[in-house]
């Protein structure tokens, strides 16, 4: 059973990482050359912004719950 979770938190770790590679591409060839890229060039940033605090707080609550069971 622990194997089972263990693989499944490395999965959801490898879900966020994809999915912020794929937006950091977007950001790499967005262009700038208008208003209107601009605001698609700040939407990818703020949708990366985002995804990378779900990570964040995946991670910590991963960490926390660890902790907790470890002192137990």
């Amino acid at each position: 059973m622990q194997e089972f979770v263990q693989v499944g938190r490395g999965e959801q770790t490898r879900l966020y990482d994809d999915q912020l590679d794929a937006l950091r591409a977007k950001l790499n060839g967005a262009k700038r050359d208008s208003p209107q890229a601009c605001d698609a060039f700040l939407l990818l940033q703020r949708q990366f912004a985002h995804l990378a605090q779900q990570k964040i707080d995946f991670v910590a609550k991963l960490v926390t719950e660890e902790t907790f069971a470890a002192r137990q």
